[in-house]
């Protein structure tokens, strides 16, 4: 995901690097569209993009009245938050979630640094164990999150 993340901002950075140029980028995740879309919300903003309004209007028109998302007869919720590639998603696009769930799972792994430090093994050791379990776990996709983050004083 690191990958896809930083080659998507590379290219799009570097085009804007032109003079008078801009950037759209649009994502869609079809796996579970229509039962989250309020298809008046859509409509508006693909009435912003100028598109025409025959189009509008059939997309509307698709996705008013669906019936909810069933499987074998069982009704499927609609979940808050997902993980995806170790990473939290919130409906609502915060990173609370995630920011808490990658500080629990650094914090177990203190407890081993500690344990390697009673052991008195030598500063290089414990960084590299620092450096391979803590500091990947912190880390990990911070390219995706990161710029989001606020301070938060407990």
């Amino acid at each position: 995901m690191d990958d896809a993340l930083s080659t998507t901002l590379h290219l799009a950075l570097t085009h804007l690097d032109n003079k008078d140029s801009y950037v759209r980028m649009l994502f869609i995740d079809f796996s579970s569209a229509f039962n989250t879309i309020i298809p008046q919300y859509l409509i508006e903003k693909l009435n912003l993009l100028c598109l025409n309004t025959s189009l509008c209007n059939w997309i509307l028109e698709f996705l008013t009245g669906r019936h909810p998302l069933n499987i074998n007869g069982s009704s499927v919720e609609i979940d808050r938050s997902t993980k995806f590639l170790s990473v939290h998603l919130a409906d609502n696009l915060t990173w609370s979630l995630n920011t808490s769930s990658i500080t629990k799972k650094a914090h177990q792994h203190l407890y081993f640094l500690r344990k390697l430090r009673k052991a008195h093994l030598p500063p290089h050791i414990l960084t590299t164990f620092y450096r391979g379990t803590i500091e990947s776990i912190l880390s990990s996709c911070i390219t995706a999150w990161f710029g989001n983050c606020h301070i938060q004083t407990v």
